[in-house]
């Protein structure tokens, strides 16, 4: 996700101090992600399965489906805000590269179990998310 950060900026056309401002947004999000992940995936990871990466991605599908309802609904919901959560705090909790690496380190059953519930329940969470973000406003 971080990869897109110059592409939307370009998008919401953002320029000299509020680009700054953008940059401390998603750095201080990325911090505070990464640091919940690191805990989180510590603390749960007690088994084979890796239950940690796995409740960690469903979380944040649901945070960023939550995340982009909500900022629609709600135009005026700051850029600096939406980027610094989206991409910096989000985008830093979920991981798809230890999603990746730890599949291939599974047995066959479980590796497919394990893909096949992250990326349906993942697209469940982010749609509950998203349908909970409408309700509210």
């Amino acid at each position: 996700m971080i990869s897109n950060l110059p592409i939307l900026i370009q998008h919401l056309n953002i320029q000299g101090e509020n680009l700054v401002r953008i940059h401390l947004y998603v750095f201080l999000g990325g911090v505070i992600g990464t640091s919940l992940r690191l805990f989180l995936t510590l603390w749960l990871d007690q088994s084979i399965f890796p239950t940690g990466t796995f409740f960690v991605n469903l979380c944040g599908s649901f945070a960023l489906g939550f995340l982009f309802a909500y900022a629609k609904q709600k135009r005026n919901v700051p850029d600096e805000i939406k980027v610094g959560l989206g991409t910096g705090l989000i985008g830093s909790f979920t991981t798809f590269s230890a999603f990746t690496a730890q599949l291939v380190n599974l047995q066959l059953p479980l590796a497919f179990l394990y893909a096949s519930t992250s990326i349906c329940l993942g697209l469940l969470c982010a749609y509950v998310g998203g349908r909970l973000a409408y309700t509210r406003t």
